[in-house]
């Protein structure tokens, strides 16, 4: 039995219906407690004794505490170098990677743009086309940036959410589709997983796409190709899907777009 005690929202950066589609699914197999904070935790005779910012108290076996990400630039000694860093930490580099020292490159969780593996894959991949093959560096453009979520269920996403595109001012349109109204999403006895796909209003455009549920990680990739090459809702829907596998949520989604 595990107990979460979340200060605000679970994966409060994602879409807001996958966040609640989220919530509402993981409090059905876990102790969720939204809200919640540990105000003290001692240990005592094998346990852990959390006291709780709601006046409750907890004992537990393990306590595991997940509060951010620290880099540990601290160790490479840069105050002895003229590499410069922010004050949390974070190498400071140019649009290609070039630290304040010339010829002096950092890339991957330490520059504090990303904090994902794929995300350093891409940045050196970059750099050794640039700096190691062609002997020049040269500034580094991001794709639209995907990610996903191992948990139960599967989170993955690229793009814009619904708030950053109001936030933006962006006049968009939503297609969402169950994984249940589709025949695998019945064979794989899916009640909650969906698909959200977000357009722009103007070219009918993928500019966000959301999914939570089984094989998210792998599903996304066809909407990161999509969102690359400026795929259209119309283009989506006239696409043949093979049948029956779990992409026709996909070309499902995409069928509801209000045009």
């Amino acid at each position: 039995n595990v107990t979460f005690l979340v200060r605000s929202q679970m994966i409060k950066s994602e879409d807001v219906d996958i966040r609640n589609n989220f919530e509402t699914t993981f409090k059905q197999s876990h102790d969720v407690r939204l809200g919640v904070t540990p105000t003290e935790i001692r240990y005592e005779n094998n346990q852990f004794i959390t006291t709780c910012s709601d006046g409750t108290t907890l004992q537990t076996e393990q306590c595991l505490v997940a509060a951010g990400i620290t880099p540990n630039s601290d160790l490479l000694k840069l105050e002895k170098t003229s590499i410069k860093y922010c004050s949390k930490g974070f190498i400071q580099v140019d649009n290609a990677c070039e630290t304040s020292v010339p010829n002096v490159f950092a890339f991957g969780d330490i520059i504090g743009r990303y904090q994902f593996r794929h995300s350093a894959n891409f940045e050196g991949q970059h750099l050794f086309d640039s700096v190691i093959r062609k002997g020049k560096k040269q500034p580094l453009h991001y794709p639209p940036m995907p990610h996903a979520v191992f948990t139960n269920p599967q989170v993955a996403s690229v793009g814009l959410t619904e708030d950053q595109c109001i936030e933006q001012s962006i006049k968009f349109m939503v297609g969402k589709n169950l994984y249940k109204d589709s025949a695998m999403g019945m064979a794989l006895r899916s009640e909650t997983d969906m698909v959200k796909l977000i357009f722009e209003q103007e070219t009918n455009k993928l500019i966000g796409a959301h999914i939570i549920g089984k094989e998210a990680a792998s599903m996304i990739h066809i909407l990161i190709i999509g969102i690359n090459l400026g795929i259209t809702a119309e283009q989506l829907q006239s696409m043949i899907y093979v049948h029956p596998a779990l992409p026709e949520v996909i070309r499902n989604a995409a069928r509801k777009v209000k045009l």
